[in-house]
């Protein structure tokens, strides 16, 4: 997600942005600057990543899994 976060950043400081109205500019410059702070998600009980996310899918996966074979 922070990726995309600064891909989009980027996406709109190559288009030709400086070239539309003030107030467009204005949006898109602030859009730029917002941009570039990558989206972090505040999650209390654990750091959220990717190894994380799979660990957790993996498990309930399993969980599922045994349920079935149970019922």
């Amino acid at each position: 997600m922070s990726m995309a976060s600064l891909e989009l950043g980027e996406s709109a400081y190559t288009s030709s942005w400086y070239q539309w109205d003030r107030q467009v500019r204005q949006r898109v410059y602030l859009f730029i600057m917002r941009a570039q702070r990558p989206i972090i998600v505040d999650v209390p009980f654990f750091v959220p990543s990717l190894p994380a996310f799979t660990a957790v899918i993996k498990f309930t996966g399993s969980i599922v899994a045994l349920a079935k074979t149970i019922l």
